[in-house]
């Protein structure tokens, strides 16, 4: 029977992805600004994280396998809206090509009159400054699907199907965020990861990997999912053939503050690297 690795007898976990997620707000001087060092909340220590089993491992592998070209994620994790965030993960869904992503999220609030990001990366605007998940698929509902293709998104469904299909997708991923109650970036917040991720993924042309990106977008920064991805890299740098999802976030949130990173940030760069392989 494989092992499966699960955090020592007694350890109090604070970091549970199968479970309600830990929320909070950073404040304005944000442990992940540069030159900052920071110790992290957990309950294992910074001195003491390295000695847990599986940390160092995990470590290692993040420096032979991963290129960390920023210091800094991209503005599209620090979006203005809910809405604009769904944007982004859908037309942005390109793992062999991240740098060639496309502008419509940025088309979108053009057209609508909306920020692209937050004025403070590290605070999200007030729910009264968002635009809501019901007001994204009211443009739907008033423009039709062609007309927001063409009009505010600027693709052409008669040319490209891949263009139709996701103009379609982000209507339905909006709807299905609504539905259990979702509107804004505090209620993804609220939400348990897994909850949204059943959710997303019922979605027709989405998948786990791209309901992922939306969370990873909308998440806070001590987002870490457990995905198939995160338990995949854990496995391969411990050696273990079977990790829980949980135990695999606890691990990666610790190797992130090793780096002085956002769990998020390195959860991003596992992915990144395990899509492109």
């Amino acid at each position: 029977m494989a092992a499966v690795m699960e955090p020592p007898t007694g350890t109090e976990m604070t970091m549970n992805c199968e479970g309600r997620c830990n929320v909070h707000q950073r404040a304005r001087a944000s442990p992940w600004q540069r030159a900052r060092t920071y110790a992290p909340r957990p309950s294992i220590a910074v001195a003491d994280a390295v000695e847990v089993p599986g940390v160092r491992q995990v470590v290692e592998a993040v420096g032979r396998c991963i290129t960390f070209d920023t210091a800094e994620l991209p503005e599209e994790f620090f979006p203005a809206h809910l809405s604009v965030a769904v944007v982004e993960s859908v037309f942005r869904f390109e793992p062999a090509h991240e740098a060639q992503s496309s502008q419509a999220a940025r088309r979108y609030c053009r057209h609508f009159g909306l920020a692209h990001t937050r004025r403070n990366m590290f605070d999200l605007p007030s729910v009264d400054e968002q635009e809501t998940l019901t007001e994204l698929i009211g443009h739907y509902d008033e423009l039709g699907a062609e007309r927001m293709a063409n009009e505010v998104f600027e693709t052409s469904c008669h040319v490209s199907e891949t263009a139709a299909c996701k103009v379609g997708t982000v209507v339905h991923m909006a709807n299905a965020l609504r539905q259990v109650g979702v509107e804004v970036l505090q209620d993804v917040q609220d939400w348990p990861a897994h909850a949204l991720d059943e959710a997303l993924c019922s979605v027709p042309g989405t998948d786990r990997a791209m309901a992922r990106l939306l969370l990873t977008y909308a998440g806070d920064d001590d987002f870490v999912v457990g995905d198939d991805y995160v338990r995949r890299f854990v496995s391969e740098a411990t050696g273990y053939h079977g990790v829980s999802a949980s135990w695999a976030a606890h691990l990666v949130c610790q190797a992130a503050y090793e780096f002085v990173l956002s769990p998020r940030h390195l959860d991003y760069r596992i992915y990144r690297y395990l899509a492109g392989r």
